[in-house]
């Protein structure tokens, strides 16, 4: 005879019972885990968050940069846009500079395209930018761009902010012809010839001078009476390959006023040559002096009977 199982079967309650410790055990385990890993992915969903609202702003800036100035309406809503991305891209991530240069520019150049100008929402966007410069980022060297830009702008107009942040960019980046060319066009409009020269003496010590310099240059000297000096950066412009009929006045006037105006007959003669029939001798101002010399007179005379001549001999 088989021996007989003493052993009582398992109730089914004791079994259901110790599933749902098993089951209360493993989600323990479970929830455990998400408790340690829940915050990185909240901190991961936040930067993707973050990373896909500036992409929605870079993607309305662009549009707006692509759109023509008379849609400065259509401009403005887009960069209004790309602001309110911006904001909340900088809410959900506020240590990221990015996110708060790119959304202190947005509501700087939404504001701009107003009627009439926000000045506050103007002045709060310098100070930001202001601010990254001061800081150190690397956002620096555009934020000096944009304050020297902003204080050459006729509403904003501070020639003194200008220089200074003009300075300041050269300093970031001695090689930056933006700021020569801004440097030197301000303080021509001042009057301030002298200081014009300086600039593009300090830029020539880093940079090869461009035929825009070097004319610049020679109309620099010739308004300061520095003919010797207008004489030796025209006859450079000309070993460049130069055919302009100004240089060929300005040379002669340079020529001029070193009290050879002798010499001068030739190239006034090689400028009245691409004048049309009955146009009148240029201004002053149109060749970039403040006056012509007085020994140019007797230069332009011979110059102008011999152009008169030469016409007569070919009727």
């Amino acid at each position: 005879m088989e021996p007989q199982n003493t052993r009582s079967p398992k109730p089914k309650t004791s079994r259901l019972l110790s599933a749902w410790v098993a089951a209360v055990v493993a989600t323990g385990v479970i929830l455990a885990g998400f408790g340690i890993t829940a915050p990185r992915i909240l901190e991961r969903d936040k930067i993707n968050s973050a990373a896909y609202y500036n992409d929605l702003a870079s993607d309305s800036y662009k549009r707006a940069g692509e759109l023509p100035e008379d849609q400065s309406d259509r401009k403005r809503n887009l960069l209004k846009q790309a602001a309110e991305y911006l904001e909340i891209a900088h809410n959900l991530q506020p240590d990221v500079d990015h996110y708060y240069w790119f959304l202190a520019l947005a509501r700087y150049s939404e504001a701009l395209l107003s009627d009439p100008i926000p000045t506050s929402t103007v002045l709060e966007s310098i100070s930001v930018m202001k601010g990254f410069y001061d800081s150190g980022t690397l956002f620096r060297k555009q934020a000096a761009s944009i304050l020297a830009n902003h204080f050459l702008k006729p509403e904003f107009r501070d020639d003194e902010n200008a220089v200074k942040w003009l300075d300041r960019m050269i300093q970031l980046d001695p090689k930056d012809q933006s700021a020569y060319v801004a440097f030197v066009h301000l303080f021509w409009k001042r009057d301030e010839h002298k200081r014009a020269i300086e600039v593009l003496r300090r830029k020539e010590r880093v940079l090869p001078l461009t035929p825009e310099d070097r004319n610049w240059l020679a109309q620099l000297y010739l308004r300061l009476d520095d003919y010797p000096r207008a004489l030796d950066v025209l006859k450079q412009i000309f070993r460049g390959g130069s055919s302009d009929a100004d240089h060929r006045l300005m040379y002669g006037i340079a020529l001029a006023g070193v009290g050879r105006a002798h010499e001068a007959i030739l190239p006034f003669g090689q400028y009245l040559s691409t004048l049309s029939p009955g146009e009148d001798w240029p201004d002053p101002e149109k060749v970039g002096v403040a006056r012509y010399p007085s020994e140019l007179y007797p230069a332009c005379a011979y110059a102008l009977l011999e152009g008169y001549l030469d016409q007569r001999k070919n009727q």
